[in-house]
């Protein structure tokens, strides 16, 4: 009963993510191709929802299957489901209009970051009218489904119980060992591709790999192309291709450079996720930020900026280490993340005494080993989480 449901309702999800598609983003046959895929990741993926269940019947004591109390906790648990169930199709069709892809890498940050993400969901959506409709259509399905299929009272006998035991172990080892989400295939298009796959499958597929695709989900140019977009914006800089070049040919090391002249103190302030439109340095009347618009009126303020990845996040490393944005984990959640060497251990060789102040929450994106695992490099760390 619970498979058939799941079944049914993450058809109806792969329909409504074609149907948002548009009827020429794929071609019928890799429609046909992603349909029937899809079909196997569903299946694969009931391994893992239906077996508690059947642990759950086979250790149900007979003398408890006919109580009033079992029937109760069997159709709350039977709406319960059909919620997750829909609740997880809804969520995932919203991920899918921003994003045009199954829940990945980035739906794990949504939950487990869970205080910088779910004020703005209650901004974007009307959370209330949305659950409670959920919960609504749920109790419905259960209420129906319970009319038409009877639950017996009968006694199980060992061997039944044997069996629901071995098929509660065997099927998620079988989907475990056969499925996997390299499976997905959409005939070179990466709509089909992303429509072939399960949702449920897929989040957890992406947690346990805790990887996002470059090529798949960044847009690239060739360097050269590259090099002459910065030229006609005025960057003056030796072509990145030439610069490898020349490491490359290079047979000493390259000596640290100094600064030209020691300031008195380098402060420097990163706010996450914060707009250029909050700013009154760049328009706004809100004078939401004061001290900001002061330091930018009596320093160097940039008018144009480009970002070059997609994760906000992705800042804190960038300017910490100099490196550029990647996708997928962050640098700092790396194994051997304490041999990196930042913007602080350069300060240090300059005589400065580095200090990390950080105001958020340390577990993210690991920033608290990150900062603490060598006071070399950022000095003494303060955490307010």
């Amino acid at each position: 009963m619970v498979a058939i449901a799941a079944v049914a309702i993450w058809l109806a999800l792969r329909l409504a993510l074609w149907f948002e598609l548009g009827p020429g983003a794929i071609e019928p046959r890799q429609s046909l191709t992603a349909f029937m895929i899809g079909e196997w990741f569903d299946v694969a993926t009931l391994g893992y929802v239906i077996a508690p269940l059947l642990l759950f019947a086979a250790l149900l004591p007979d003398r408890w299957r006919g109580r009033r109390v079992v029937a109760i906790g069997r159709q709350s648990l039977l709406v319960l489901i059909l919620a997750a169930l829909i609740f997880e199709s809804v969520a995932e069709y919203v991920f899918w209009t921003e994003f045009t892809t199954r829940s990945n890498f980035i739906a794990i940050d949504y939950l487990i970051y869970t205080d910088e993400v779910i004020g703005n969901i209650r901004q974007s959506y009307p959370m209330p009218a949305i659950v409670a409709t959920i919960v609504l259509v749920a109790v419905l399905a259960g209420w129906l489904i319970s009319r038409r299929i009877a639950f017996s009272s009968a006694p199980l006998g060992w061997k039944r119980r044997l069996a629901l035991a071995a098929a509660a172990v065997l099927l998620p080892a079988a989907s475990y060992g056969l499925a996997s989400i390299d499976q997905m295939n959409g005939a070179g298009n990466e709509h089909a591709l992303e429509l072939s796959g399960n949702g449920v499958f897929s989040f957890a597929g992406a947690m346990r790999r805790n990887e996002l695709d470059y090529d798949r989900f960044y847009q690239t140019i060739p360097q050269e192309e590259a090099d002459a977009i910065l030229l006609a914006q005025g960057v003056e800089r030796l072509p990145l291709s030439k610069v490898m070049a020349a490491k490359n040919d290079a047979h000493e090391p390259e000596e640290l450079g100094t600064l030209t002249r020691r300031p008195r103190n380098v402060v420097l302030l990163t706010v996450e996720s914060l707009s250029a439109e909050f700013l009154g340095a760049y328009g706004s009347s809100k004078g939401l930020t004061p001290k900001l618009d002061a330091l930018a009126a009596g320093g160097l303020k940039f008018e144009n900026a480009y970002a070059t990845g997609t994760r906000t996040v992705r800042g804190l490393e960038a300017l910490s280490l100099g490196t550029p944005p990647i996708p997928g984990q962050a640098i700092p959640r790396r194994p051997n993340n304490d041999h990196l060497t930042t913007i602080g251990q350069f300060l240090a060789l300059q005589g400065f005494e580095p200090h990390f102040i950080y105001g958020g929450y340390g577990y993210f994106d690991n920033m608290s080993a990150y900062f603490e695992g060598d006071d070399h490099f950022f000095g003494d760390s303060i955490f307010e989480n």
